[in-house]
């Protein structure tokens, strides 16, 4: 590999940042927004937060049967905890689920 292109890996801060500016260093909350909400839009998506996309991924991914410990996983935490009682909220009525079981249990 030329040199060239690698010598921005060298200036490359090395924090383990999700969002970062071009050089790797932390961003600026108020620009990530911006750049954010920029992206949302063209891909056509609307407007959104990383907030709100933190907040749609857990229920989506666990609606489609994804395990939980892999949505933890996914959103960075080393435990179930934090997702199942914050995260995964869930995307379509549960009274739907628990319906047929009621009914029969009523005898009907």
């Amino acid at each position: 590999m030329p040199t060239s292109s690698v010598s921005w890996l060298r200036e490359w801060a090395s924090e383990r940042l999700v969002f970062t500016t071009a050089a790797g260093t932390p961003i600026d909350a108020s620009n990530l927004r911006r750049y954010f909400r920029r992206a949302c839009e063209a891909a056509g998506i609307g407007r959104w937060t990383p907030y709100e996309m933190r907040h749609s991924a857990a229920p989506l991914l666990s609606a489609e049967g994804v395990p939980l410990e892999r949505v933890a996983d996914v959103l960075g935490h080393d435990g179930t905890r934090m997702v199942a009682q914050v995260y995964r909220h869930a995307v379509a009525p549960t009274v739907d689920v628990a319906a047929v079981p009621m009914q029969r249990a009523a005898g009907g």
